[in-house]
């Protein structure tokens, strides 16, 4: 899950990148699709991860992935309204999450994780 969280926010800079230079919407709208695919991949394979371990906080981990998936839906149809999220709206959003995410919330399941892979915590 570490070279996941490494890929994460990578393409989170890519985003910052591509703000700061004042891509063009279609270069943005591709960064803005590399991240959504490859944050659900890697939420879909975490979970995955976590029944393996029989983590016991997997319902409420999966109701966090559920709220990310339904909280980025959202701005995708926004995006095809009359009110777009603005790219910094987009990377405020992407930053807090994930830094929360991987920060607090996958430091739940670190020890037991570790454990299972006969590592120690």
């Amino acid at each position: 899950m570490d070279a996941h969280h490494r890929r994460i926010f990578r393409l989170v800079n890519r985003l910052v990148q591509e703000r700061d230079r004042h891509s063009d919407r279609e270069t943005v709208a591709e960064a803005i699709g590399e991240m959504i695919k490859y944050s659900s991949d890697h939420l879909t394979a975490e979970e995955s991860m976590l029944r393996e371990i029989d983590f016991p906080g997997l319902d409420g981990h999966v109701q966090l992935h559920k709220a990310f998936r339904s909280s980025v839906g959202t701005m995708v149809l926004r995006s095809l309204e009359s009110d777009p999220p603005s790219l910094g709206e987009v990377l405020e959003f992407l930053h807090n999450w994930w830094t929360n995410h991987i920060l607090v919330e996958d430091m739940k399941y670190r020890d037991l994780a570790l454990t299972s892979r006969g590592e120690s915590p």
